[in-house]
């Protein structure tokens, strides 16, 4: 069965008990490790009992795919429900998964995490259609529940946050759950010591700034600025750091689109007759001040043509690391490259 977005959040904290097993699945890893565990809580208790709670990998379903059905239909030494719960999971195992369904002796509950899978893919057809499984899908925050997130954590905190700050995170966070409430809680760490809950304590965007803005964002934000400058040797630094970091190598694909529609835009502002200052003084959410002399450079570099073709590059880059197979630091360098190639052309 097919949960929507509006009810999932109901369904973690109380699942239909007729659900014997649940697929999470999107882009937003941070987002389906949160419902995991929501559920495994709801199941289990806050206490991880070994005997209760058994973990398998997408490696173990390959290695012997009649493990999940042994695992959902073992009884627990200590009594009480067990939950099985498998990560990393592709289309590539569903049969693992329709075995265990032709079991009648399965009673554990199945918590699944899988990437991103394509509407109509045989695990998420499996999920969808049976009645006593579930299928979620987790993607990135939009700038509503991402101000709402924000709000609400700063808030617990007795922190308030400035409408200029507020939308400098929603611009930079949201990609993955997990990173956000990372960035968030170093946030609260960094404005310790004031604010109570009848008089919170307001966060700026400079506190903003400082206590984030040495992370991720800034090293995205030097790899587009060299992108749409058309400084390759800079690029080549940058993206050998993020690589070197282990970090998502889709996620610089998706911050140089948001940098190439945030061009787009200002272009297109300027076509309309306003003065260059002007459009990027009003800019929303505001361009950091250290990175004015970046994008004044690139909007003289870039034109509505040019930038169009520029997305069309990053959107088929994006659905190549999704489809084909082919490694992702390959895909985003050459994409971006071209890119950089084309800024001065």
């Amino acid at each position: 069965m097919i949960i929507k977005a509006g009810a999932i959040a109901t369904l973690l904290k109380r699942p239909d008990p007729a659900f014997s097993a649940f697929l999470l699945h999107g882009r937003d890893e941070g987002r389906i490790r949160e419902a995991a565990q929501a559920l495994v809580t709801v199941f289990l208790g806050a206490a991880d009992d070994p005997f209760r709670l058994v973990r398998l990998t997408g490696s173990d379903l390959r290695d012997d795919p009649v493990c999940l059905a042994d695992e959902a239909q073992a009884i627990s030494m200590t009594g009480g429900d067990r939950v099985v719960q498998v990560r990393n999971i592709a289309d590539t195992h569903s049969g693992a998964f329709e075995t265990l369904f032709d079991n009648p002796n399965a009673t554990a509950k199945v918590i699944v995490e899988a990437g991103e899978l394509r509407k109509g893919s045989r695990l998420r057809k499996l999920f969808e259609t049976l009645p006593q499984t579930a299928a979620m899908a987790f993607y990135e925050d939009n700038t509503q529940s991402l101000e709402e997130l924000i709000e609400a954590e700063l808030r617990a905190a007795n922190l308030r946050i400035s409408v200029d700050a507020l939308a400098y995170l929603t611009s930079v966070l949201g990609e993955d759950r997990g990173i956000t409430r990372q960035e968030l809680a170093k946030l609260v760490t960094f404005m310790s010591g004031g604010g109570t809950r009848d008089a919170p304590l307001e966060v700026s965007l400079a506190d903003v700034q400082s206590a984030i803005g040495d992370g991720n964002a800034v090293t995205l934000d030097q790899i587009c600025d060299a992108t749409f400058a058309g400084s390759s040797d800079v690029l080549a630094i940058e993206l050998k750091r993020w690589n070197e970091s282990g970090q998502n190598m889709i996620s610089v694909i998706r911050s140089a689109t948001n940098h190439a529609l945030r061009l787009q835009l200002l272009m297109a502002q300027l076509g309309t007759g306003g003065d260059t200052e002007m459009v990027m003084r009003r800019a929303r959410p505001p361009i950091h001040f250290s990175r004015v002399a970046a994008i004044r450079m690139q909007l003289r570099y870039w034109n509505q043509p040019k930038i169009k073709q520029a997305l069309q590059l990053l959107l088929e880059a994006e659905n190549h690391c999704k489809t084909t197979g082919y490694p992702e630091i390959a895909i985003a360098e050459r994409v971006l490259f071209r890119i950089a190639n084309a800024a001065r052309a």
